[in-house]
């Protein structure tokens, strides 16, 4: 891998935040900013952790720390769509 290179998960990941970005300001506003904030601080999260596992040795710890927000991100988006 070149230096300039970045790995696909991170590059994936930071697409990801991008478009969630632009898709939460569709929220009715009653859910906008609550749930899109704790969408988004998610996502960061992720790529916090992701960002560390690239950067370290023992990546097994953080990649499962991982799941923590993908699994948040999930529960918030189901509990999104029951609620409209």
């Amino acid at each position: 891998m070149k230096k300039t290179e970045e790995l696909v998960i991170i590059t994936k990941t930071y697409d990801l935040i991008l478009w969630s970005c632009n898709h939460t300001r569709r929220f009715p506003r009653q859910h906008r900013f609550v749930l899109g904030e704790r969408i988004e601080q998610n996502l960061y999260d992720l790529l916090k952790t992701l960002i560390q596992a690239k950067y370290t040795r023992d990546r097994h710890p953080l990649l499962r720390l991982s799941h923590v927000p993908v699994s948040a991100i999930y529960l918030i988006n189901s509990s999104r769509t029951r609620s409209f």
